[in-house]
């Protein structure tokens, strides 16, 4: 039996109130899956009002109109049998239900009620301030978690896309409860929003709900953030001292935003280089070395930004070992062209990700979901896998070669260290005896 593949059949409408509906139908699927992407994140906050997004996000599930407690909404939802959660980012938030396709209705129906609705209420407020003041701890006590957010802050600079997504403990202490009422006032709204509908559900059915449901919905206006910064020439290095046992590091250099022409081509390098256990970073820095038990290639994206990282997590006396193996490996990648077996296997680790992934209804909702936030053409999952086989080892060493610039790289240490200077020498070494490609 051939099934149409999930990912690829989907009709975008825009309600008057500027509500953008993309629905997906899964005949097969027993589930329903509705999402709301916003255009809210921690890039659009002040300093003034860091980690505003992320709280507001959280206030939403404390109380609306019309369930007026936590329980209420979790009972709505859990009571079918269904989930409800959501997410805060840099560039967006989203809020999702999934539940049996008999209650797809009902699930429009709470998440309108989170996100038009909320009461938002001082008592609840300051209950949830301890709570993400606490999250914010939890975060900066684990050695794995901080030297991330120290190596996205020494990278971005001053700038909103290299602050904690949560706000800093200064920032959240100084919030108000009428400044989630202001932000939520003035950036939830329908221009700002994509519904993303994906499961055993008619079109004509999910406009008429999305019209009873979200239809009042005022629009609120675009909403504007800083162009990425330009990343200095380095390179820079940054230690946190921790009495741990183990040292965490992670490099960075500049990389794609989310919609470049090569991200397809940036998937394989990143899936080459730390996907897996038979990535070369694997191969190399723990099975033939033994260095870390924990090293990976990281990738993040953004709207017109993004950068390429590696981590690795190791024992004290072996990180400057282990931070020159993993330089060596960046140059090795712009050096020489991976092999044919290596680029089969990025693609089908790549392709096989896609499938299995889109295997449910909210992967399918969150595949559209996000493409239509983002403004541009929408890429169906043949396309995506025809850009996917069209990426050969020339553009992958092409693509090398124009990322892995070692003078702007960046690299953060979190550790029984006293100081940059023997971390910054060996960088410094490493970057002059790569110098022939920059």
């Amino acid at each position: 039996m051939n099934l149409p593949l999930p990912g690829n059949a989907y009709e975008l409408h825009t309600l008057p109130n500027g509500l953008r509906v993309v629905v997906s139908e899964l005949p097969e699927a027993l589930s329903v899956s509705c999402a709301a992407f916003l255009s809210v994140g921690s890039r659009y906050e002040g300093d003034d009002l860091a980690g505003v997004s992320h709280f507001l996000e959280h206030m939403t599930f404390k109380g609306t109109e019309k369930r007026p407690t936590p329980e209420a909404i979790a009972v709505a939802i859990e009571g079918v049998g269904g989930y409800l959660n959501a997410f805060t980012g840099r560039e967006s938030s989203v809020y999702f239900a999934k539940v049996p396709y008999p209650h797809f209705e009902l699930a429009m129906d709470v998440l309108s009620d989170l996100l038009l609705h909320p009461l938002l209420q001082e008592e609840a407020f300051e209950k949830e301030k301890r709570v993400i003041l606490e999250e914010l701890h939890a975060l900066l006590d684990m050695p794995e978690a901080l030297v991330h957010i120290v190596s996205q802050q020494l990278f971005w600079g001053n700038h909103p896309l290299g602050r904690e997504v949560t706000g800093t403990e200064e920032s959240l202490s100084r919030l108000q409860i009428q400044d989630l009422r202001d932000y939520w006032r003035g950036n939830y709204g329908p221009d700002r929003c994509v519904l993303a509908v994906a499961g055993q559900v008619h079109v004509e059915e999910v406009l008429r709900a999305a019209e009873r449901f979200f239809g009042a919905w005022e629009p609120v206006g675009d909403g504007s953030f800083l162009p990425a910064p330009s990343i200095p020439d380095g390179p820079r290095v940054r230690v946190v001292y921790k009495d741990t046992e183990q040292a965490q590091l992670s490099l960075l250099l500049p990389g794609l935003s989310r919609w470049h022409d090569d991200r397809y081509v940036l998937a394989i390098l990143h899936a080459v280089l730390g996907e897996g256990m038979s990535s070369r970073l694997f191969l190399r820095i723990r099975e033939e070395l033994g260095l870390a038990y924990s090293v990976a290639s990281l990738t993040d994206s953004y709207e017109d930004a993004g950068s390429l990282g590696l981590y690795a997590g190791v024992s004290p006396e072996n990180a400057l070992p282990a931070l020159e193996a993993l330089v060596r490996e960046w140059v090795r990648l712009r050096e020489e062209p991976i092999t044919p077996a290596e680029l089969n296997r990025a693609r089908e680790l790549y392709r096989g990700g896609m499938l299995l992934g889109l295997e449910n209804s909210a992967a399918v909702a969150g595949w559209f979901g996000q493409q239509v936030l983002d403004g541009g053409q929408v890429t169906t999952l043949d396309e995506a896998l025809c850009l996917l086989e069209a990426v050969d080892s020339e553009a992958v060493l092409r693509l090398a070669r124009d990322l892995i610039q070692l003078s702007k790289v960046t690299l953060a240490v979190v550790g029984p260290f006293a100081g940059e200077e023997p971390f910054l020498e060996h960088l410094q070494a490493l970057i002059q005896e790569a110098a022939p490609l920059g």
